[in-house]
Formats: structure tokens, C-alpha cells, sequence
């Protein structure tokens, strides 16, 4: 029986090679789309190329229809996971959003439509809580209405409706994974955890700036990208396509998880001040370890139900929050000890 091919577009990204595993371990052929760069980024493939999987990676861009036409006709895929995504301060830029997410989504839907005339292809497309209000104080399921207020939030959610229709009017197997916060020690350096996780080591070991963080008190969840690629997968399993609300992991409120990381990291936190004054210390020295500012990294809203996706998929996380910022915090230790070496 000929193994099933899966194509994944953002292959060398956390979600992107987690998802890779996933699919090599249940006997897929996998094939990853990456953009041409001056430096190869295969870092979070490293382990997986070592291996010798099947694993075949193919130069191509959202940007450019031509390339990702040329990929499909030679990969040939039943399944393709779009998790292409940008960075922070790519994702502030309103052009690089809308060439990305918008436009990207786009050519690849018409390459999908030149390509596979009798609809064999199912496709996954990697959505964002960004879609939704920020402010909202009800979770957000799939009935939530959708209020964007960044360029990034925006350009997802004309892709969101570009997948809708790909789906009811020209009868696509095609869905939209609304994926809210989740991490890992794959994800970018300019994520909060990352970030966090830094600074409390550089703290730990001597004389460093003060990690800045935005309000304490906000909450959002705390997921594993380890289980946000097992809901994409089982989501083209699904004999009928749809979107879902992907938030996976627990709520904890941004105090609750710097307290965490910096006790693991040796420097237990003790709070004084109140409101933007309010400091974190060390609580055997009395040394300001935390600072906040409104315009630094924080929580980011609204919150998610999954309720459906739990239903439908009989998807349940399994990545606890002290073992996902355990993980971080490891493979920063590992990259400190690199520079300092």
C-alpha cells in the first residue's frame, strides 16, 4: 500500500517540524515547502535530517504562484498543512502580513485548483487568535465575531474567508485551524517564553538588565506546538471539513508563569510596588529581576474555547505547563552556554 505524501508549508518552524514527526511516525512520505535564504534555517529539522527520514525539502514561496504549482505537480500530495508564519517584527510591517497570509493564501489555493481538478487534495491552513477582539471577556469559539487590530490579524482573516470559500463554493476539502498561544523551545527567539526564559538565566548568573515585561495580571493560554500540530493532522482526517478553535493549552496569567521560570531558574521572585511601578525581585537579594512597561512583550487575548475541537477531534492536549517551560528553559541553558563558552 503506497504510503500517504503530505506537503508542509513552514516546515522549519516550531509547528512546521513537529507536525513533520508526527506525519513520519504514522508512515507518511513528507515533503516541506522553504523560502531560498542567504542562511539555511533547518536548526529545528536537525535531529530528523541526522536520521536519515523521509524527508524531502523543496525551494518555493507564498509569494510566488509559479513555485508552489511546480512543487505540487512534483510532490503529487493527498494532505498540505499551510503553518507558514513570520516573526514579531516581521508581523508588524502591514505589506510583509498581506504578501504572507492574504496574498500567499491566495496563489496557493489557486495552485491547489489548477493542480487537483477533482478535489483529492485536503489542506490545512494555519489561522490566528488575531482574528478575534483582543478585549473580548468571553472565550472565543467559532461563532465569536471577528474584530482584527493588527495588520497581521487582519491579513489572517482574509485568508480565514478565503479558505471558507474554497470550501463552499468550489467544494475544497480545505479548514482553518484558529490556533491560539503555544510555544516550545523551537519557537522564534523573540517569543515571550524565550524571552522570559533569557533573562532569567542571564539574571541567575550575574549582572544583566532587567527582564521588562508588559501587565502581570493578563492571562492567556499556555500551549504545546507539539499538540497544535496533532489537532491540524486530525483535523484532515475529519471526513468533512470545517474550522475549529485550536486552544490547547492551560490559562495561566502572565505573574503566575514569570514566577514559575524564574524559581526554576534559581531566583525566586518577591513583588513590591504596585501597578507600572510594581517590580520583581530576588527574593534572597532584594536585586530588581522583573520591570514593567506597557509597551514590552505580554499576554495577548482574547481567550479560546475548544470545546468543538475536543468534541469533534477527541483531541486533549498533553503538554503540561511546567514541563513546556522546563523545556524552554533547557535548551536556553544550552544556547548560554554556547555563547559564553
Amino acid at each position: 500500500m503506497p504510503r500517504p505524501v503530505a506537503l508542509i508549508i513552514g516546515i522549519t518552524g516550531q509547528d512546521g517540524s513537529f507536525l513533520a514527526e508526527l506525519l513520519l511516525r504514522k508512515g507518511y512520505a513528507v515533503h516541506g515547502l522553504r523560502r531560498r535564504t542567504s542562511v539555511p534555517n533547518l536548526g529545528n529539522l536537525a535531529s530528523l535530517i541526522a536520521e536519515g527520514a523521509e524527508l524531502h525539502l523543496h525551494h518555493g514561496d507564498l509569494t510566488e504562484g509559479g513555485s508552489l504549482l511546480r512543487v505540487l505537480q512534483r510532490v503529487r500530495p493527498e494532505e498540505i498543512y499551510n503553518l507558514a508564519g513570520m516573526s514579531l517584527a516581521a508581523g508588524r510591517a502591514p505589506q510583509n502580513a498581506a504578501a504572507l497570509h492574504a496574498l500567499g493564501t491566495q496563489r496557493l489555493l489557486d495552485a491547489v485548483r489548477l493542480h487537483d481538478p477533482g478535489r483529492r487534495i485536503r489542506l490545512f491552513q494555519g489561522s490566528s487568535y488575531e482574528i478575534f477582539a483582543p478585549d473580548s471577556a468571553t472565550p472565543a469559539d467559532e461563532a465569536a465575531g471577528f474584530a482584527p487590530e493588527s495588520p497581521n490579524g487582519v491579513a489572517r482573516l482574509q485568508a480565514y474567508w478565503l479558505i471558507a470559500t474554497a470550501r463552499e463554493r468550489h467544494g475544497m476539502h480545505a479548514s482553518s485551524g484558529i490556533a491560539f498561544p503555544h510555544a516550545s523551545a523551537r519557537a522564534a527567539p523573540d517569543t515571550l517564553l524565550r524571552h522570559i526564559a533569557r533573562g532569567a538565566l542571564a539574571l541567575s548568573r550575574g549582572d544583566a538588565p532587567a527582564v521588562s515585561l508588559g501587565a502581570l495580571d493578563l492571562a492567556q493560554h499556555w500551549g504545546h506546538a507539539r499538540d497544535h500540530a496533532e489537532a491540524a493532522w486530525r483535523m484532515l482526517q475529519q471526513p468533512e471539513p470545517g474550522d475549529l478553535v485550536l486552544a490547547g493549552g492551560p490559562v495561566h496569567t502572565l505573574r503566575q508563569v514569570v514566577q514559575r521560570i524564574f524559581a526554576l531558574a534559581g531566583a525566586p521572585l518577591a513583588w513590591q510596588g504596585t501597578g507600572w511601578a510594581e517590580t520583581g525581585l530576588c527574593s534572597a537579594t532584594g536585586r530588581v529581576l522583573v520591570r514593567l512597561d506597557p509597551a514590552a512583550p505580554g499576554c495577548r487575548g482574547p481567550l479560546g474555547d475548544a470545546s468543538r475541537a475536543r468534541r469533534l477531534l477527541g483531541w486533549e492536549p498533553a503538554t503540561d505547563i511546567d514541563a513546556l517551560l522546563a523545556e524552554i528553559l533547557a535548551d536556553e541553558r544550552l544556547a548560554l552556554a554556547r555563547r559564553t563558552a
